[in-house]
């Protein structure tokens, strides 16, 4: 099962840190839209990590089993 973290304000929104989805061949995109329907989130500006890396939602992923998917709120570097 793939698990699915959340931060600050989504970590709010979804009432939980951390969750553990069964996801046979399901991409990023409709992960996020699942989420989006599920949670509201399209509301918050986000950045989504795949397996510790940043990636665009909009590219095309295949999610594994042994993913961790990080929906983090934007920040800053210095």
């Amino acid at each position: 099962m793939a698990v699915i973290r959340y931060f600050g304000q989504i970590a709010e929104a979804t009432g939980c840190t951390k969750e553990q989805i069964s996801l046979v061949n399901s991409d990023l995109k409709e992960l996020l839209q699942t989420l989006n329907e599920q949670y509201g989130l399209e509301r918050f500006q986000k950045n989504i990590a795949v397996n510790q890396v940043i990636v665009n939602p909009e590219d095309a992923y295949t999610i594994q089993d042994t993913d961790e998917i990080v929906l983090l709120p934007p920040f800053a570097g210095g």
